[in-house]
C-alpha cells in the first residue's frame, strides 16, 4: 500500500496535469485523468448547473463551457491542498460570455476532486457567489456584483497542505 504522503503528491501531479490540459482546451487529455465513472456535481440554476455523469458527461460540460465562454477565459489557482484521496483547489476566474465579450465575470471557486487510482472520480464545483455563478450561466443576466472586486480580500494562497478542517468545512459548505 502507497503511503498517505506518496499518495497525496501523485494525486497533486494529476491534478496539476489535469489543469495543464484544461488551460490547452485539450479535452481528451482532461479526459486522460477522469475515471470512466466520473460524477461531476454542479450547483446552481444556470445553464452548466447539474450532475454530469462518466467520459461523456464531462465532455459536455467542458464543450458547454468553450461554447458559451467569449473567448476570454483566464484562470489562477491560488491555493491546492493534496491528500490520499481529495484535492481542493480555489480558482480566481474570469471570463467573458459570447453574447457581450466586453464585460468581464469573475467566478471565485473552490473544486473539490476525489481520487482513485491516480484519476478524477469525483469532481464538485463549489462558486463563492453562486447568485454571480448563476448569472454567468443564465442568458441575458447581469451580473448581480459586477461593480465588486471578488478577488480583493481573497488571494490568501494556502500554499500545499492539507487540513481535515479546511475539507470538512469545504463539504460543509457544499452539502450544508
Amino acid at each position: 500500500m502507497k503511503s498517505y504522503q506518496t499518495l497525496a503528491k501523485q494525486n497533486e501531479r494529476t491534478i496539476r496535469n489535469f489543469y495543464a490540459a484544461f488551460q490547452c482546451h485539450d479535452k481528451n487529455e482532461m479526459l486522460n485523468h477522469v475515471s470512466k465513472d466520473l460524477i461531476l456535481t454542479v450547483p446552481g440554476s444556470g445553464l452548466n448547473s447539474g450532475e454530469y455523469w462518466y467520459h461523456d458527461g464531462f465532455a459536455t460540460f467542458i464543450s458547454n463551457i468553450l461554447e458559451y465562454y467569449g473567448g476570454k477565459f483566464t484562470q489562477e489557482i491560488t491555493a491546492l491542498a493534496a491528500s490520499d484521496q481529495h484535492v481542493m483547489v480555489r480558482e480566481f476566474n474570469v471570463l467573458n460570455r459570447k453574447e457581450d465579450p466586453s464585460v468581464d465575470w469573475q467566478l471565485p471557486m473552490v473544486m473539490i476532486y476525489t481520487l482513485r487510482d491516480g484519476v478524477i472520480s469525483q469532481m464538485r464545483v463549489v462558486p463563492e457567489y453562486l447568485d454571480v455563478y448563476n448569472a454567468f450561466w443564465t442568458k441575458g443576466a447581469e451580473n448581480p456584483r459586477g461593480s465588486v472586486d471578488l478577488f480583493a480580500h481573497g488571494r490568501h494562497p494556502l500554499g500545499n497542505a492539507f487540513s481535515e478542517e479546511q475539507f470538512d468545512f469545504m463539504m460543509e459548505k457544499y452539502f450544508g
